[in-house]
């Protein structure tokens, strides 16, 4: 398990080390974005889920969260625009493969979360993705169908799907 963790660490690292420094971020309506090693493929789309690796980063780049870190991958709901710069415009740029670092405005964040978010006025929020697959919304009900007759048939309890998810 841990040369696993070492490899998919070295891997994450090296998909970012070999165009990082050569690659000046692009910029969709204020969402500064680079994309390392594209591949082709199809994208999500509104009313998918994005299965990623996610690393965060908050103010003054100091590490929030992450995935690799513990053993998860994050499903981002393919989401409506919520401003300008949103994260989701930049995860709709990425195939199934790609690896990409998206530096979002905090303000535009902080209006979302409200007076009692902590986020401060000016700052910029990092996220270091890699899709890993795309979750289509035919996968997604194909997926409840499957686990609505699963639960009908062996009188399974909602709870019980959702521990053994």
């Amino acid at each position: 398990m841990k040369t696993v963790k070492i490899l998919a660490i070295i891997a994450f690292l090296a998909a970012f080390s070999t165009k990082a420094f050569c690659q000046d971020y692009k910029n969709i309506d204020g969402l500064k974005y680079k994309i390392f090693n594209p591949h082709k493929g199809p994208k999500p789309v509104l009313g998918d889920r994005a299965m990623c690796d996610m690393l965060f980063y908050g103010e003054s780049d100091t590490p929030m969260f992450n995935s690799i870190k513990t053993h998860q991958i994050i499903p981002i709901p393919i989401q409506a625009l919520q401003f300008k710069g949103d994260l989701m415009e930049g995860i709709q740029l990425m195939s199934v493969g790609d690896s990409a670092e998206f530096q979002v405005n905090g303000d535009s964040v902080a209006k979302l979360a409200g007076p009692n978010g902590h986020i401060r006025a000016g700052s910029k929020l990092k996220y270091i993705l890699v899709l890993r697959s795309i979750s289509t919304k035919e996968d997604q009900a194909a997926e409840l169908k499957k686990q609505e007759l699963k639960a009908a048939h062996q009188d399974i309890t909602d709870e019980d799907i959702i521990k053994d998810y």
